[in-house]
């Protein structure tokens, strides 16, 4: 749950960027490569089409939670940009945890999000009152 899957071996990030140019929402997911072991996975299960008969290099197997994310019918061709998405970026790092299809993971994030907010306002009252006590110290030990 929560990844995607591709056959495109050129992309060697977890986390890839997907765009659908025609109503131009995009997502940062998860990223795997469909490799033989996947394959023979996904063929055996009673639920899904066989891998093996369509071979297409840029074939992309992406979960029900992104395809309506993405207003993407099943079993359909759509043109979608993907772009590797470097683990350095924090604010890609943050929308693909927000964007999560697991809830404990969303609110996880939402309640980290609202404590480094709570954090930094607590640092810019108590900055701005240390510098008041040292205004008073100062003014004090002039007089």
């Amino acid at each position: 749950m929560g990844i995607v899957w591709t056959t495109s071996s050129e992309i060697e990030t977890n986390l890839i960027k997907i765009k659908n140019p025609a109503n131009g929402k995009s997502i940062i997911v998860a990223h795997r490569f469909i490799d033989k072991n996947y394959r023979k996975i996904y063929d055996s299960s009673d639920y899904t089409n066989s891998l093996n008969s369509v071979i297409n290099p840029n074939q992309i197997i992406i979960d029900e939670y992104y395809r309506k994310k993405k207003n993407i019918s099943k079993n359909s061709d759509v043109e979608l940009l993907i772009t590797p998405v470097k683990l350095s970026q924090l604010w890609s790092n943050l929308s693909y945890l927000k964007n999560h299809p697991n809830e404990v993971i969303k609110i996880t994030y939402w309640f980290t999000f609202l404590t480094f907010l709570f954090t930094l306002f607590t640092y810019i009252v108590s900055y701005d009152k240390l510098v008041y006590i040292i205004f008073l110290l100062k003014i004090t030990s002039v007089i």
